[in-house]
């Protein structure tokens, strides 16, 4: 355990990114220790990976996508614009309101960000 931190550090003070060092350090450790969990190593990502969650997933984009195209997360926005667009900092209270609506209507947080977040983000930054 001591030389797969060690060897994480190393990559991290060589300026290796994070994932990537993580993973070489670990691939390593498996390699030098217990080469035997090399064999399991493919099964459990795949495991991962394999959940109709996961499959879902480019849906709830690809549905967050087509409501920014119909104009319904700008409509949703306007609406949550009505009730605190007065307030002081009211975009970021409209931002947490049209993803609560948004998050009821989808159940997923990953087409929000993909919807609402095209339109608010350029806007939050403009202000």
């Amino acid at each position: 355990m001591i030389t797969l931190l060690i060897s994480l550090f190393i990559l991290l003070a060589l300026g290796v990114p994070v994932a990537f060092a993580i993973g070489l350090s670990a691939f390593s450790y498996f390699v030098i220790f217990n080469p035997s969990l090399i064999q399991i190593l493919p099964q459990r990502m795949y495991a991962g990976i394999d959940s109709y969650a996961m499959i879902a997933l480019p849906l709830f984009i690809f549905m967050g996508q087509v409501m920014n195209a119909s104009t319904i997360t700008k409509q949703l926005i306007d609406f949550a614009l009505i009730f605190v667009g007065r307030l002081k900092g009211g975009l970021l209270y409209v931002d947490v309101a049209a993803s609560l609506i948004f998050g009821g209507i989808s159940g997923s947080s990953t087409s929000d960000v993909a919807s609402i977040g095209q339109i608010l983000i350029p806007e939050q930054q403009r202000r």
